[in-house]
């Protein structure tokens, strides 16, 4: 079967997904773990971890994560968080007016990779330019250079890091969950580690239970 060239290029889209997949969920723990300490809004946490992720895991499987147009989308997303953030400094608030055109342009050419509708890139577009409009006269901290220019850094190179065996153990809780599945597992209570044991009857009513049942707990 592999044989055919028909087979051969379902098995090659197949694995381009399931590449693209990785990729992504290894782009938004990265960039979790980068952002973690850093003050930056909850605005810009949301799209780079739902949307840009995604952007720079399709950039990478298409022309390379090396490639000179994946580099740009990869330094566009820490463009993006130093832009957002505080600016008490004449010259960097001049820097970001000067820069915003070109870092929305790029923002746009990354949604387009993913076919988004011109309208759904007008609300991220329209979201992303009020949080930097409200971060411009911010009195919060501002991020230090230093920070900014280890988390490109480590996003340009970032797949020096990921391991043979893939993303290895994600841990098994709510964020986790919504990940993978981007769903809101905000209502979600996952007990990993801990926690009292199953009982022999609660394991057998388990083994008799269908397979995707969801068991609910509380009132």
């Amino acid at each position: 079967m592999t044989e055919k060239d028909s087979t051969q290029k379902i098995v090659s889209v197949a694995q381009q997904v399931e590449q693209k997949e990785t990729l992504a969920i290894q782009y938004t723990i990265e960039m979790r773990n980068m952002l973690k300490d850093m003050p930056v809004r909850e605005e810009i946490r949301e799209f780079l971890f739902k949307v840009w992720a995604e952007v720079l895991a399709v950039a990478a499987v298409r022309k390379g994560p090396q490639h000179k147009d994946t580099l740009m989308l990869k330094k566009s997303a820490t463009d993006l968080v130093w832009s957002a953030s505080a600016k008490p400094n004449r010259a960097d608030r001049a820097r970001v007016i000067q820069d915003l055109p070109n870092l929305l342009l790029r923002l746009r050419s990354g949604m387009a990779l993913l076919a988004m509708a011109p309208s759904e890139q007008d609300t991220h577009i329209k979201t992303v330019s009020d949080t930097l409009a409200d971060a411009f006269l911010s009195k919060t901290q501002a991020i230090p250079q230093a920070k900014i220019d280890a988390m490109a850094q480590r996003l340009g190179n970032l797949e020096d890091f990921v391991s043979e065996d893939g993303l290895g153990d994600l841990p098994l809780d709510a964020e986790s969950i919504e990940m993978m599945l981007g769903i809101d597992a905000s209502a979600i209570e996952v007990v990993g580690n801990g926690g009292s044991r199953p009982t022999a009857a609660m394991m057998a009513w388990g083994t008799r239970a269908a397979v995707g049942f969801v068991v609910h707990s509380g009132p």
